[in-house]
């Protein structure tokens, strides 16, 4: 089966007046990841990568393009974020406009969508600057299966969503922030860190052939949780769909 499959990945570095340094090695780093066999086996031109802190009409048409045209659709923003008083969670654009969670998902249903989010979800903190490690590098050939393995694997897991399946996962919890370093925010590093190390770990466990994002985002968690900095990561939505997040 032939699924459609559409990655947004939405950026907002803050500019001059609030830079994030790993805004732009979270965007290397997603597509390296989702490019590689372990993620999927995405090809380049199913990723859509939006211009920095981009505007609202920018979003959405992109949105409304990826509902029309995907039966799949994974929408991953990086940059400055916050939670309204009455828990709605909003992604910064820009210095100007804000997209909820809700707004993505009321664009994109019924097609099945799952959205990571690292960003800040208090009002005006500043996020913490520190280095880090850089993230391990995925195989994009040289696999014991070839290419075409890792994505019909990756297909007949979104197959089976039903429509309007919908997840969320995000790098921290309410009142919280979130850590930026030059090297990524730390929890999507840390989520690809983690798929990095459930992949090498599982690769002969024939029980396996997938392993799912809240599987890889709970483990992503404890490790993050366990850092110095006060940051709990969070996912919800359908707790019951099994969206591919690493691929044997």
């Amino acid at each position: 089966m032939n699924i459609k499959r559409r990655l947004l990945i939405i950026p907002n570095d803050g500019g001059t007046g609030n830079h994030l340094n790993g805004v732009a090695k979270d965007i290397e780093n997603t597509v390296s990841f989702f490019t590689s066999n372990e993620g999927g086996a995405w090809e380049t031109s199913e990723i859509v990568r939006l211009p920095n802190r981009p505007l609202l009409s920018v979003v959405k048409t992109a949105l409304y393009d990826a509902r029309k045209t995907a039966d799949y659709v994974l929408v991953i923003f990086t940059g400055h974020g916050y939670e309204t008083p009455d828990g709605i969670i909003k992604f910064e654009l820009n210095n100007l406009a804000s997209i909820s969670i809700g707004d993505i998902r009321s664009v994109i249903s019924p097609v099945p969508l799952l959205i990571i989010g690292d960003c800040c979800r208090v009002i005006y903190k500043e996020r913490i600057f520190e280095a880090k490690s850089q993230i391990r590098m995925f195989s994009h050939g040289g696999a014991v299966q070839p290419r075409e393995y890792y994505r019909r694997q990756y297909d007949n897991a979104l197959s089976a969503l039903q429509p309007d399946a919908f997840q969320y996962g995000l790098s921290c919890s309410r009142d919280e922030s979130s850590q930026d370093t030059s090297s990524g925010g730390l929890y999507l590093t840390s989520l690809y860190e983690t798929a990095g190390r459930v992949a090498s770990a599982e690769l002969n466990d024939t029980s396996f052939i997938i392993r799912s994002f809240a599987y890889v985002h709970d483990r992503a968690e404890q490790a993050v949780s366990r850092n110095r900095y006060s940051q709990h990561p969070q996912r919800g939505g359908d707790s019951q769909s099994i969206f591919p997040f690493v691929v044997f």
